[in-house]
C-alpha cells in the first residue's frame, strides 16, 4: 500500500538526484562516453593499419627487387612502411608502434622479427608474407575465394553495450544509493527519520523505487545512444531487457544498502565500494570475454551478480532469448537480492 510517507521519501530521493548535476552526468553521460570512445576504437569499418618496420642494406636500396617489394607493400592503403636503424625499430616494436620488422638481407632473403606473444603481430606478419610471396611468383595449389561475413551482433560494440549498461547499474547503485545513506547517517538525518511516522521499511523501499525509476531513463538513454551512433539493436524483447535491468538494479541497490549499513565515513565507503566494483568488473567479462580466464576462474565468475546480469543482457540483445530462457541468471540475481536484503536487516544501524 502506498503511504504518504513512502511517496514523500521517494520524491525526496528523486529530487536529490535531479538537483545534483554530477549524478546526472555519471548516470547518463559516462556510459555513453565510454561507448563512443571504445566503439570508435574497436568497431572501425576500415582495415586496421599495419605498421611495418623495414631494414634495407645500402647495397640493395636501388635494386629492382627492393623497389618491387616496397611498391607492392605501399600499394596496400592500410600498410605503413617505417624505415629506420634496427635499434630504433626494435624500440618501436617493444612499444607496439609497429607490428613487426621486415629485414632484407644482402642476398635478398627476408627475415621477420616479431613479438611471438602478440597475436596481432603474428597475424600481420603472415598477411604481409603471403602478399610478398604471391607477388614474387608463388602460386597456390588450390583456387580459393574469400566471402567476408559479418553476422548481426558480432561487432565489439554489440558485445560492449550490455556490459557497459550492467556496469553503469552497479556504479550508480553503489554511489547513488550507498553514499547517500552514509552521508545521511554522518549528518544524523537517519535519527530524525526515526522520530517521524515513517516506517523503517519505507525508507529502504523509497531508495529501491527511486532507483528503478531512474534506471528506466538510464537504460533508455544508453540504448538510444547505441542505436544512433552504432546501429545497435536488441534482438530479443525490449520488455525483457528492461525487466532484467530492473532486476539488476534491485540486486545492486540491495548491495549498496548492505555496504552502507554501518559506515559514517564517506571516504572509507568510497574506497570499499571501488574495491567491490573493480573485482566484479574484472571478473564479469564487461570489456573482454571471460573465456580468456583459466577454466577454474571462468566457473567461479559465473556466480558473480554482475556476470549474471551481463550474461542475461547479452543473451537477450545478441541471441534474442526471452525472459524465461535466462532463468539461471534470473535466479542468481534474485538470490543475491534476498541475501543482501536479509543481511542489511541484520546489520543496518540508524545512528
Amino acid at each position: 500500500m502506498l503511504t504518504r510517507s513512502f511517496v514523500e521519501l521517494t520524491k525526496c530521493r528523486l529530487r536529490e538526484f535531479i538537483r545534483e548535476p554530477s549524478a546526472a552526468f555519471f548516470v547518463f553521460s559516462m556510459p555513453i562516453l565510454w561507448m563512443i570512445i571504445l566503439g570508435l576504437a574497436f568497431s572501425s569499418k576500415h582495415k586496421e593499419e599495419i605498421s611495418i618496420g623495414v631494414i634495407i642494406p645500402s647495397v640493395l636500396k636501388e635494386s629492382k627487387s627492393t623497389e618491387k617489394l616496397l611498391k607492392n607493400l605501399r600499394r596496400e592503403n592500410h600498410f605503413k612502411i617505417v624505415e629506420a636503424p634496427q635499434t630504433e625499430l626494435r624500440r618501436k616494436l617493444r612499444q607496439n608502434q609497429i607490428s613487426f620488422i621486415l629485414e632484407i638481407n644482402e642476398d635478398f632473403n627476408l627475415s621477420y622479427i616479431y613479438d611471438a606473444t602478440n597475436p596481432k603481430s603474428l597475424l600481420h606478419k603472415y598477411e604481409v608474407d603471403n602478399l610478398i610471396q604471391a607477388e614474387f611468383g608463388r602460386r597456390d595449389s588450390l583456387a580459393t575465394k574469400d566471402h567476408p561475413y559479418t553476422p548481426s551482433g558480432s561487432r565489439y560494440i554489440d558485445f560492449l553495450v550490455p556490459g557497459l549498461l550492467a556496469l553503469s547499474l552497479l556504479t550508480t547503485s553503489l554511489f547513488g544509493t550507498g553514499m547517500i545513506i552514509v552521508v545521511s547517517r554522518r549528518e544524523k538525518l537517519l535519527q530524525r527519520f526515526l522520530v517521524t511516522p515513517m516506517k523503517p521499511v519505507e525508507y529502504f523501499l523509497s531508495h529501491i523505487t527511486s532507483r528503478l525509476i531512474i534506471v528506466f531513463f538510464e537504460v533508455l538513454a544508453i540504448l538510444l545512444a547505441a542505436y544512433l551512433f552504432f546501429g545497435f539493436c536488441v534482438e530479443g524483447s525490449l520488455l525483457s531487457y528492461f525487466l532484467v535491468s530492473f532486476l539488476g538494479a534491485l540486486c545492486f541497490t540491495s548491495l549498496a544498502i548492505l555496504c552502507s549499513s554501518r559506515g559514517k565515513n564517506s571516504s572509507a565507503y568510497s574506497g570499499f565500494s571501488n574495491l567491490i566494483m573493480i573485482l566484479l568488473m574484472l571478473l564479469s567479462g564487461i570489456w573482454f570475454s571471460r573465456g580468456n580466464f583459466p577454466i577454474w576462474l571462468q566457473n567461479l565468475s559465473i556466480f558473480s551478480p554482475l556476470s549474471a546480469l551481463v550474461d542475461a543482457l547479452r543473451k537477450i540483445a545478441l541471441e534474442g532469448e526471452s525472459f524465461f530462457q535466462i532463468t539461471p541468471e534470473i535466479f542468481i540475481l534474485l538470490a543475491y537480492s534476498f541475501i543482501f536484503i536479509g543481511l542489511s536487516r541484520k546489520t543496518f544501524r540508524w545512528m
